[in-house]
């Protein structure tokens, strides 16, 4: 008898351990992007350059790491749940390794009719911000075998409680826009292919210094218009480069729209961040309305009138942004 209730014992502890270990698509979210989230264990057993099938006979090579997380199931398959780290940061090393600073980004989904609905991969990249190449890399990838799986999705549609994003017209007019794609540009000296805020924030120029001091958030800057000038420098020195930039991540401050500046939000800020009401960020009313722009919807730099002038619209964008040379001088039209 008490060897039998010592098995039913073990049986029990086993299936509850199982039951525990199981865990929702929110859940995995709220666990990687919680306190000990950086100390969670993924295992990478498809490093990028090697083959997978997904679901296929013919395998075919991986632009991007791939893995899963061993100690926590996705009950669709009852395996661990599957992750994908940005092509740009894979590795190609196999093994188990921490989470460190990955933060989910987006997801890539399986069909209704693939018989393998569920068995969702989430996205993966450092500090949460992932580049258009590497979206563009990652849809290329699974464009490939859209019979099995959807486009893969990103950040604004990752929590189940984040609100739909609305997209507003300010400004529009004043924006080259196709296909919700707005272009700008940009005026440097230094040789780029990427702008990235924090490199701006330490080589600002004394046309950009005066909004940092409004401001202290790394971010770049931009223009709407082909030969636009500053209100107050006139024409930039340097050459010019185009940046591509969906126009749904563009939010109009000086309307706030979204009511994010009003003194209702300001505890939502503080419950995002930590901060407290005396705390810089709070006191800040550029950076609580980033903040909650970005974090409650997806929004990544704002647009608005330079010098309140409204025939001179900027963009201040704080996420990192891929630009092209420009072949003719950004002033040359003028």
């Amino acid at each position: 008898m008490k060897l039998l209730l010592e098995r039913w014992n073990k049986f029990v502890n086993e299936a509850e351990e199982e039951e525990s270990s199981s865990k929702s698509y929110q859940e995995m979210l709220d666990l990687i992007k919680g306190e000990a989230g950086s100390e969670l264990i993924i295992n990478i057993d498809v490093p990028k350059g090697k083959k997978k099938g997904f679901g296929a006979t013919e395998k075919r090579p991986v632009s991007f790491d791939y893995g899963e997380f061993p100690d926590y199931i996705n009950d669709a398959d009852k395996m661990g749940w599957d992750l994908i780290i940005a092509p740009s940061e894979s590795t190609g090393k196999k093994g188990l390794r921490k989470v460190g600073d990955l933060l989910p980004v987006g997801r890539v989904d399986y069909k209704e009719d693939s018989g393998k609905k569920g068995n969702d991969k989430i996205i993966m990249a450092s500090g949460g911000k992932i580049s258009e190449e590497d979206k563009e890399a990652l849809k290329v990838f699974f464009d490939e075998i859209s019979d099995r799986f959807e486009e893969p999705s990103w950040k604004t549609s990752l929590n189940e409680d984040m609100a739909e994003k609305p997209t507003f017209d300010h400004y529009s007019d004043q924006v080259e826009i196709d296909g919700g794609i707005a272009t700008l540009y940009h005026v440097s000296t230094a040789d780029i292919q990427e702008l990235d805020p924090e490199i701006a924030a330490c080589q600002a120029c004394a046309y950009s210094k005066a909004e940092y001091r409004a401001w202290q958030r790394p971010r770049v800057f931009f223009f709407t218009k082909l030969a636009q000038e500053d209100t107050s420098r006139g024409r930039i020195q340097g050459d010019g480069y185009i940046a591509k930039v969906p126009w749904d991540e563009l939010y109009p401050i000086y309307k706030d729209p979204l009511k994010l500046s009003h003194p209702d939000m300001n505890d939502k800020y503080m419950e995002i961040t930590g901060d407290k009401e005396t705390s810089p960020g709070t006191l800040n009313v550029f950076e609580r309305v980033a903040t909650l722009a970005d974090e409650l919807y997806g929004y990544k730099g704002f647009i608005y009138p330079h010098g309140g002038d409204l025939e001179n619209i900027i963009v201040a964008m704080w996420a990192k942004v891929p630009v092209t040379k420009m072949e003719t001088g950004f002033y040359d039209e003028k």
